[in-house]
Order: C-alpha cells, then sequence, then structure tokens
C-alpha cells in the first residue's frame, strides 16, 4: 500500500501470540505513519499577493515588518510588493487586473472612480498631513507669501500640491485670492536648492526632510502634521469586484497588516523598525530616528480606517481642477466593511491586551 507522501510495506507474519504483538505493532506504526503524512498534507503554502506600490517613502513599513516578522504568511498570504513610477501606472495596473491591491494616493484615484473607473479604498497606510512648510530666510510670517512663488513636487493631482493647497488654506491663505503662485519645482531636493538661490519664497517638505531644512536655518512657518488638518496621503485600494470576490483574502491580508501595526506601535520593538526603515529606505535616513517618529506619530494606527473627513477634504479641492469630482459620493469611494468586521470582531482589542 502507498501513501501520496511515504509508504508503508506488508509483511507475511507468523500465528499465534507473537503474531498478534506483531500485528498491533505493525498497526501502530500504520497510524503513526499515516497521521505524520497527512499532517505533512494539511501544510498549504501561502497564496501569493501582489501589492503595488507608487511611492518611496516610510509609508509601507507596515508591509516591510509583515514580511519580515511574518505576519501576513501566518494568514496564509506571501505579499510581493511591486513598484510603480507613479499613480497613473499603478492605477492602471490596478484596473487591468495585473495586481489587486495597490498603495497610491488617493488624489488622482478619486477623479478616476469620478470617471467611472472600479477604485474603492478600503484601509488607510497614512492618514495625516507629513508636510511642513519652509521659507526663506527673508520671510518671516505666511502673510509675506502673498504674491510669491511656492514650490511643489508637480502640480495638478499631485499630493504636495493638493496638500500646500489646503495647508496654506489651513492657515488663513488662499493660493487663488493671494496670488500665490504653487509651480512644479521637482522633489525635496531639487525644492530645497531653489529655496537656497531664493527662487522660492516657501515650499512644503516632507517632515522627514526636516533636518535638512533646520540645517540650513530655513525658517520653517507651520508643521502641518501637528495641526489635525484633515487629510489621506497614502491608502490601500482595490477594486470593489475583488472585495466582493475576495473578502477572505483581503482579510487576511488586514489581519496581518493589524499585527504589523500592532507590533510597530509597541516601543518595545522601535530599534527593529528603525533598522527596517533604514534596510528599506537606504543611508539617507541616518539611523532610522527622524522616519521611525514620523510612522509612529502620523502614519500607523491602530485603527487603520480611511478618514473620511480627509479624504472629503481632498475630493473638495480635487474637484477645483476636475469638475466632474463634484458628483463623486464619499461611499462611493470608501469601503471599511471588511476592516469594521474584523474591528467587531474583537481581533483589535485582542491584539491591544496582548
Amino acid at each position: 500500500m502507498r501513501h501520496n507522501c511515504c509508504s508503508v510495506e506488508f509483511q507475511p507474519l507468523g500465528g499465534g501470540f507473537l503474531m498478534h504483538k506483531k500485528v498491533a505493532a505493525w498497526l501502530t506504526t500504520l497510524i503513526i505513519a499515516l497521521f505524520t503524512c497527512l499532517k505533512a498534507d494539511a501544510v498549504v503554502p501561502p497564496n501569493q499577493l501582489l501589492v503595488g506600490q507608487t511611492f518611496i517613502n516610510a509609508v509601507p513599513i507596515g508591509f516591510w515588518i509583515g514580511m519580515e516578522q511574518g505576519f501576513f504568511k501566518k494568514y496564509g498570504l506571501d505579499i510581493k510588493i511591486v513598484y510603480f513610477r507613479g499613480n497613473p501606472i499603478g492605477t492602471q495596473a490596478l484596473l487591468t487586473g495585473s495586481i489587486p491591491i495597490l498603495m497610491a494616493g488617493p488624489h488622482s484615484a478619486v477623479a478616476a472612480r469620478a470617471g467611472g473607473a472600479d477604485l474603492v479604498e478600503f484601509a488607510t497606510v497614512a492618514p495625516a498631513m507629513p508636510y511642513v512648510i519652509a521659507v526663506r530666510k527673508d520671510i518671516k510670517s505666511t502673510e509675506e507669501l502673498r504674491g510669491k512663488l511656492f514650490g511643489v513636487s508637480g502640480t495638478g493631482l499631485s499630493a504636495s500640491y493638493i496638500g500646500a493647497i489646503i495647508g496654506l488654506k489651513h492657515l488663513g491663505l488662499d493660493p487663488k485670492r493671494d496670488k500665490i503662485v504653487l509651480i512644479a519645482t521637482g522633489n525635496e531636493v531639487d525644492r530645497h536648492v531653489a529655496l537656497s538661490q531664493g527662487v522660492l519664497a516657501g515650499s512644503v517638505f516632507d517632515r522627514l526632510y526636516k533636518p535638512a531644512i533646520e540645517k540650513d536655518r530655513f525658517p520653517i512657518l507651520a508643521d502641518l502634521g501637528t495641526l489635525g488638518i484633515p487629510w489621506e496621503h497614502d491608502v490601500l485600494l482595490s477594486t470593489s469586484k475583488f472585495l466582493r470576490d475576495n473578502p477572505k483574502t483581503v482579510e487576511s491580508l488586514l489581519k496581518g497588516l493589524l499585527e504589523d501595526n500592532a507590533f510597530i506601535l509597541n516601543p518595545i520593538n522601535k530599534e527593529v523598525v528603525k533598522k527596517t526603515l533604514v534596510k528599506n529606505l537606504g543611508p539617507k535616513m541616518g539611523d532610522g530616528t527622524a522616519a521611525y517618529e514620523e510612522v509612529v506619530s502620523l502614519w500607523v494606527k491602530t485603527r487603520p480606517y480611511p478618514n473620511r473627513k480627509g479624504i472629503q477634504s481632498i475630493i473638495d479641492e480635487v474637484k477645483q481642477i476636475n469638475p466632474a469630482v463634484a458628483k463623486l459620493k464619499l461611499d462611493e469611494f470608501v469601503d471599511e466593511t471588511i476592516l469594521a468586521r474584523i474591528d467587531q470582531s474583537g481581533f483589535i482589542d485582542h491584539l491591544q491586551a496582548k
């Protein structure tokens, strides 16, 4: 007789008491062997899940930790991160089915959804504004930005462009009314140079770049991340069809991410998280302290529900660029059903208790 993972051969046995002892021993061996084989067969390899990423920053820390610590595999998933250069390419990959999940900014996604694309946010990975506003050394107040050039990474639906508009309005300025010209000046390094040369009066910078700004003694007029401005920087996107057809997969992904977040927010694991940040982002992170502080203060949440106020704030600004977005209702873009079900089961409370 053969089993698919091992074999057990029958041997002819003699009679009498000795035969009964041999039969009993043989049956015991057979049962143990079959149990061992069946148990081995029951070990199912994790299902591979492709997750797209459209940015390079500290936001994916939950995924990095989850892959390192085995949290996703605990729930039967083998996560593979696929990098796309920019939201449009990543979104196209999601909509064509090349990937089922995408980490991206919601700014262009809401416009795509308003245009009929099946895009849904089901959780957040960065629900707060990460920017500081830095200015030339001769500028002493926000009012002095009126009528001047203000740097952003790109215009249109870029996160820094929308973030700058919302941030400036929060500080009492309106780019249109106050004739503040938002100009595409490239990444943080490019904008830093433009500020140094006096080309720009001010700019938004990611908080990770704050030490470099302070080193050159440029005044920081506002740390927008500390002001509670409604915002969503990066989110988890999928299609409503995938969420509907694969609820168990999405549930497993979220459970892994929730364990990741609990691990990151536990101060005991600070050094592990810092090393992971440096490993994935390179030596520009120093020892990882600045990135760690941004992660635990802004990004990682115990309950990563979509920031509905932040999404609505973005919709309100994007519709000024794309009027079609005005018809988009929040519930058409946000679906936290699976996350809420996990939460209501007591899963998150159990993690916190541990």
